[in-house]
């Protein structure tokens, strides 16, 4: 099921999924839907994070220490506003939506929110056959 949000909804959602998938014993069919949308997902999250670092070596520079990189004031508005576009760019992801009403157990909400809506929803609005 092909759903289009932004580049930054995805990564919160793809972290929220691998929690998700940390959860001791869930429902099979629960199991099984979150291991195939981490699949799906994990080369888009992946590209995302690329150009966000080809971004921070662009704009930024290496510290004395030579440990981390660092954007100068003087190239910070232009770096915020490439890493905003970044952030709102809109991708496709193609992952079968599964049913509420399988989750046995309560989902703490910052696992459960940013998945609401394109991965987990109501029953009605499913994937047939779960």
């Amino acid at each position: 099921m092909n759903h289009k949000m932004s580049a930054i909804k995805l990564i919160e959602g793809f972290h929220a999924l691998q929690q998700l998938g940390q959860k001791k014993l869930p429902p099979f069919p629960v199991a099984y839907r979150v291991g195939e949308a981490i699949q799906k997902l994990e080369s888009t999250v992946k590209d995302i994070e690329r150009k966000r670092r080809a971004l921070v070596k662009e704009y930024g520079v290496l510290s004395e220490d030579k440990i981390k990189i660092e954007v100068q004031a003087d190239r910070m508005e232009e770096f915020t506003v490439k890493t905003e576009a970044l952030q709102i760019s809109e991708v496709e992801v193609d992952v079968p939506k599964i049913s509420i009403m399988l989750f046995i157990e309560p989902i703490e909400p910052a696992i459960l929110s940013p998945l609401l809506g394109w991965f987990i929803v109501e029953v009605e609005d499913a994937v047939a056959g779960q």
